[in-house]
């Protein structure tokens, strides 16, 4: 999954008409309530499935808390705490 929207300038001087943005990272902070989000843009998807380098690479975009949830309602967090109950260090955890 990815957007495609065209570029009119990139950092090597041509415009990408077909340009392909593909989120890197997501990086949530220790409170739930923040996240930056790592995007880098490739020519055209051709080039990010042939493994080219990025036109733009790892431009940071932050969800601010007041907007975290309208993005990413609980889900995130609420899949992160399942997927630790099921490692050997929280076995029997319960919710808190």
């Amino acid at each position: 999954m990815a957007l495609e929207k065209g570029l009119a300038d990139t950092p090597v001087g041509v415009p990408a008409p077909r340009a392909y943005h593909k989120i890197t990272r997501i990086e949530l902070d220790s409170s739930g309530r923040r996240a930056n989000i790592t995007v880098s843009s490739f020519y055209q998807k051709v080039a990010s499935d042939d493994g080219k380098e990025p036109l733009i690479e790892d431009r940071v975009y932050t969800v601010s808390p007041a907007s975290f949830r309208a993005v990413f309602g609980d889900a995130l967090l609420t899949q992160g705490y399942a997927y630790l109950k099921t490692l050997p260090d929280f076995q029997g955890a319960g919710d808190a």
